[in-house]
């Protein structure tokens, strides 16, 4: 795979697509991915290094100069930097710290910023930038990059762990598996996804020479992150399928589930619409009951009430979520980091990622979910809470969570 450089009509055009699932093509043949990593390559590296859970000390978080200007995420950029991390931002710009100066960083602020010189095509760094490992001997201070592939048609976003491998002169350890970043989520010594990791691999999405099974996508995962992996079914009518948009682990014993109130049941438009709360509300109440039976503490906060985006719409209907076309706002997609949690907020309705729409059918419940959010992370310990303005991107399948990643203090 080589880097492509994207034009910026061709980002408006193609990098505003949500990380909602992807239909890879079947007969691409992308260069330098794991084509060039043996298995007697990957065989160096079996246990030999450890992916941090996301509580765990961060030194920098990656995310892309577009995220930050076309959408006016520059107090996303400041409430990394005030959790004591830097800010490594995605861009060929040469002149992006001046722009960063413009839009109200100091110059100590901007010091602590690095530029990630990489063309990517989509704001959505989490599902595409490498995780990080540590690895277990105490005399190496390196870090090493876990590189899964990611979709086919965009080769430059898939290209982003090599770039900075190069760039960096960090290892790479790549596996041949597809998937998306906000579909792993860790503790000390557990990895959990959804079966959207087994839909990437099946026959429906990947060339019949690399299909995997869920005994092998667990096999490679376990090799490169000294972890056991738990594979787990995924949220219905959500598009992303990811882990994130309904679960978030706080510390090696708590975990956040996201729950549906009775009270927001008093929103919805329809049979159809009824049935999609229920069957959320089936699925978070059994997941928060596993994460119970396992052992871990589960506190859970309020899912504002999935929507579509046309609030000309009188009744919604089930297939229309099935498809794939709700907006599904969830506090859980937000960024553990150094102690903070820099959390979405929601306001207004985003049809398309930009224009306002109208309010959200539950807008007079905002403020009680937001307070209840508070106070149930409060009494976990998570005191610190950083809101960014997420309409937008969650109109189009994200939030915090979706647009940065996080790189590990090593040893």
């Amino acid at each position: 795979m080589k880097g492509i450089s994207v034009f910026f009509v061709m980002f408006f055009a193609f990098g505003m697509f949500s990380c909602k699932t992807v239909s890879r093509v079947p007969d691409s043949n992308v260069e330098g991915h794991y084509e060039n990593f043996s298995e007697n390559e990957f065989k160096q590296y079996w246990f030999k290094q450890v992916l941090p859970a996301e509580y765990e000390p961060t030194q920098a978080v990656i995310l892309n100069s577009e995220l930050v200007f076309s959408f006016d995420k520059i107090l996303l950029v400041k409430e990394i930097l005030n959790a004591g991390a830097e800010a490594w931002i995605i861009s060929r710009d040469r002149n992006i710290k001046n722009q960063l100066a413009d839009a109200g960083l100091s110059p100590d602020e901007i010091s602590r910023i690095r530029i990630v010189p990489a063309d990517v095509l989509t704001i959505w760094t989490r599902d595409y930038a490498p995780l990080t490992a540590i690895p277990k001997e105490s005399s190496e201070k390196a870090l090493r990059l876990i590189d899964i592939n990611y979709y086919d048609r965009r080769p430059s976003d898939d290209f982003l762990p090599q770039s900075i491998a190069q760039d960096y002169q960090i290892s790479r350890i790549s596996i041949p598996v597809y998937n998306e970043g906000g579909n792993i989520m860790c503790t000390n010594d557990k990895c959990f996804m959804t079966i959207r990791v087994t839909e990437a691999n099946s026959p429906q999405y990947t060339r019949k020479e690399d299909v995997l099974s869920e005994d092998q996508i667990k096999d490679y995962y376990e090799k490169a992150t000294s972890k056991k992996i738990t594979i787990m079914p995924r949220l219905p009518t959500e598009g992303t399928g990811h882990i994130d948009m309904w679960a978030k682990f706080m510390s090696d014993k708590d975990v956040v589930v996201n729950e549906v109130w009775d009270e927001t049941m008093d929103y919805v438009k329809g049979e159809g619409h009824k049935k999609v709360l229920l069957d959320v509300k089936t699925f978070l109440d059994a997941r928060a009951a596993d994460f119970t039976r396992m052992g871990y503490r589960v506190t859970r906060i309020p899912i504002p009430l999935p929507q579509l985006s046309d609030l000309s719409i009188s009744e919604r209907r089930y297939d229309d979520f099935r498809d794939g076309q709700g907006v599904f706002r969830s506090y859980t997609n937000g960024l553990i980091l150094n102690g903070t949690y820099i959390i979405p907020r929601y306001k207004t309705l985003h049809g398309d990622g930009h224009g306002e729409t109208g309010d959200y059918l539950d807008r007079d419940l905002t403020a009680k979910y937001e307070s209840a959010v508070t106070e149930r992370l409060a009494a976990i310990g998570i005191s610190k809470l950083g809101w960014i303005d997420s309409d937008d991107t969650i109109a189009i399948g994200g939030a915090v969570h979706c647009t940065t990643m996080q790189i590990p203090r090593a040893n």
